[in-house]
């Protein structure tokens, strides 16, 4: 099992995250590239919210294939493209994770690969 540290020594984390994931020893690693909001398809979402959506919805699926699930995430670096969007990104995020807290990193960037992605979610994960 992982464990959260949030030591009282450092502020509070500013958002849903955790400071740092201690991994148990002898783990099983999975580190998951930046998926964007593309369906299996190939199909692209409208709204930046739908947008998210399916790029969470990649981030589990690739978990899944490998036998784990959201509770195995450690870190994640998201990457957006407009400040704007932060508020939305927010609302879809703390409702996917649920209680789950991994380390993680927001990063606003001036474009991602194509120039209709807005938003790119980069995962690690560890199941004991």
């Amino acid at each position: 099992m992982n464990t959260i540290h949030n030591p009282e020594s450092v502020h509070p984390p500013v958002g849903s995250y955790s400071h740092a994931i201690e991994v148990p020893p002898n783990a099983r690693w999975l580190f998951v590239a930046g998926q964007v909001a593309l369906s299996p398809e190939g199909g692209f979402p409208e709204t930046f919210a739908e947008q998210c959506e399916q790029a969470w919805t990649n981030l589990y699926r690739v978990l899944e294939s490998a036998g784990m699930s959201r509770e195995d995430l450690v870190k994640l670096t998201i990457f957006l493209t407009r400040e704007d969007d932060l508020p939305t990104f927010r609302e879809v995020r703390d409702r996917v994770l649920g209680s789950v807290r991994p380390a993680t990193t927001l990063v606003f960037i001036r474009a991602l690969a194509r120039p209709e992605w807005r938003v790119e979610i980069e995962g690690m994960a560890a199941k004991a």
